[in-house]
């Protein structure tokens, strides 16, 4: 899927930066955010129903999906991860990924999650900033990474050449 995914050419790009260099990035992230609701929410059933159910609250089907799908997305993501390190270059897709791991992730404690309910506009704002400086240098990153693999090819080629 993720070969596929950048194989295909939908001519976009912000700036310097080609979009098809973010896929997997992005969808390891999105990943990792995902184990990271299931997870959040396996707890929260479970710190709920234990007392009254015992044991028995692993045979909900609603803990049972949890218990399956928490696995099955870490494995996902590792791969994912393991696929982009080979891939690309280890300086370049590491903290991308990272950043898109802090921009996803407060987007999920927000938007679904609501763990920023009982923080002030502020805080939240600062949150914010922080992920617009994540996303801000995702693109300086990959377009100083584009710019230096376009001003080595030229360099690579002539030594093919044999000048």
């Amino acid at each position: 899927l993720l070969a596929t995914l950048e194989d295909y050419d939908i001519g976009l790009t912000i700036g310097p930066t080609d979009i098809k260099v973010l896929y997997v990035p992005i969808v390891g992230a999105t990943m990792l955010s995902i184990e990271r609701i299931f997870n959040n929410q396996l707890g929260k059933m479970l710190l709920y129903l234990w007392p009254r159910e015992g044991f028995r609250v692993f045979l909900r089907q609603e803990i049972l999906i949890c218990l399956i799908v928490i696995p099955i997305t870490a494995a996902f993501c590792f791969c994912i991860v393991s696929y982009g390190v080979k891939k690309y270059s280890n300086h370049v897709f590491i903290p991308t990924y990272f950043a898109f791991c802090i921009i996803v992730q407060f987007f999920s404690s927000w938007l679904v999650l609501r763990e920023f309910a009982k923080l002030s506009q502020f805080e939240i704002g600062l949150m914010m900033m922080a992920a617009c400086i994540a996303m801000g240098g995702i693109y300086v990153l990959n377009a100083d990474h584009k710019s230096s693999d376009a001003e080595e090819k030229p360099v690579q080629e002539s030594k093919e050449n044999g000048v």
